[in-house]
């Protein structure tokens, strides 16, 4: 059962927090749902959720396993996928 709303946002606040960041700014936004292709692939379908925000870097280590592996179960379907970016300062 994919999840939503406030379960999905526990699911990364939990998976942040293990891949080294803590975070302090959460904006999810709800993406089209990623299906496999292909004659034998199976009927599922993958509920997207792209989450925006800041953070800070807890374990650096961590973290580059996390950038490096991705996070979560639908990896071969681009979600799980961790890019970065510098904190814009003003």
């Amino acid at each position: 059962m994919p999840l939503s709303g406030a379960d999905a946002d526990q699911w990364w606040l939990r998976r942040a927090a293990e891949g080294g960041l803590d975070l302090h700014v959460l904006t999810p936004t709800n993406m089209d749902p990623a299906r496999p292709r292909g004659k034998d692939a199976k009927p599922i379908r993958h509920s997207l959720i792209r989450y925006d925000g800041t953070a800070a870097v807890t374990d650096p280590t961590v973290l580059t396993r996390a950038l490096l592996t991705g996070i979560g179960r639908a990896k071969p379907y681009g979600a799980g996928l961790l890019s970065l970016a510098p904190a814009a300062t003003t």
